[in-house]
Formats: structure tokens, sequence, C-alpha cells
């Protein structure tokens, strides 16, 4: 087995609840391969590879509470028993919250039309569907909507949403559909 393959085992093994990030070191260290190979023993003793995997460190933890501001106070406690933080050290702190079973959208796909909250789905031969939606979470940039099911809506797993180009979009239009 190939030292590229065996660190590619190691991080599944070793991260098994992470796809993206198997799928993040799988691209990166094959687009590596071949200057790999070619000096193996030099990246193998130096273990180059095991170094370049290793993401920074993570502490996860629970939020306890938000301010009556919509603030979320975080204090959090780091064991640094092999002493690589120091003292006034500045840190990045992400917050996520995964919401499964949820269509999260960039907030450019989400319009107003009539006072309502509205998306567009590529429906057939490439014409836009207008489709009310209800926004039930947001983030800096992203929403999770559900259909106004008021409204008669509906969202379906596979839909294609448009998510530019849709400000002065009406519903039947015809799209130019876009492969990033």
């Amino acid at each position: 087995m190939s030292y590229v393959d065996e660190v590619i085992e190691q991080v599944v093994a070793q991260n098994p609840a992470e796809p993206e990030f198997h799928q993040a070191v799988k691209e990166v260290l094959e687009s590596l391969r071949a200057v790999v190979e070619a000096n193996e023993e030099a990246f193998r003793r130096d273990a180059l590879l095991e170094r370049l995997v290793n993401p920074e460190r993570q502490f996860k933890f629970r939020v306890p509470w938000v301010d009556d501001k919509g603030q979320i106070n975080v204090r959090a406690k780091v064991n640094n028993t092999d002493g690589k933080l120091l003292e006034g050290m500045n840190v990045t702190v992400l917050v996520e919250n995964l919401v499964r079973g949820q269509l999260a959208v960039p907030k450019s796909a989400v319009v107003i039309r009539d006072n309502q909250e509205v998306l567009f789905r590529l429906g057939p031969e490439n014409k836009a569907m207008w489709t009310y939606v209800n926004v039930m979470m947001s983030n800096s940039d992203s929403h999770v909507v559900a259909p106004n099911l008021d409204k008669g809506a509906e969202l379906n797993a596979g839909d294609v949403i448009i998510t530019s180009g849709n400000l002065n979009l009406a519903d039947g239009s015809q799209v130019e559909v876009r492969k990033p």
C-alpha cells in the first residue's frame, strides 16, 4: 500500500463521522500523489503527510445560554498540557448549528414578493417556479426554509433552487442554468 493510501486510511479511521473532511484529504493527497511517490522515503521519514492532514485543534462544547440581546456568551476552559497555547493568544471561535433534515439556502435565494418570502425552483423546460416559503432560522449567510403550506407550496428533495439573478424574476420565466 502506498504512503498516500495509508494516510488516507488513517484519516478515515481517526475521523469516522466526518465525510467532508475525508473528501478534502483525499482530493489534496491525490493531487500530490506523483510528488509523494517520487520521494516517498523522505515524506515517510518526516511524517509530512500526517502533519499536512492533521486538522487544527478543535474544541466542541454546547452553548448553554443566549442573552436578552440574542448574543451568545461563550466561556471555554482549554486543557493545555502540551503548552502549545500561550497566555494572550487570540483564537477564533466558530459556532456551528447543524440542522439535519432541513433545507438551508443562501440568503440571496429568498426574495420578497407581495410581502411574502419566496424562492424560485427550476421547473420543467428550465422555467422558474415561484415557491412561497417560511424562513425558520437564519445565520449570517443562509436561511433554513420550509414550504409555506398555507399557500400550497412544496419543496422536494432534488429541487434545484435559483440562487442568483432572481430579483426581477417572474413565475414561469425562462432561465439559463450556469454551472459554477
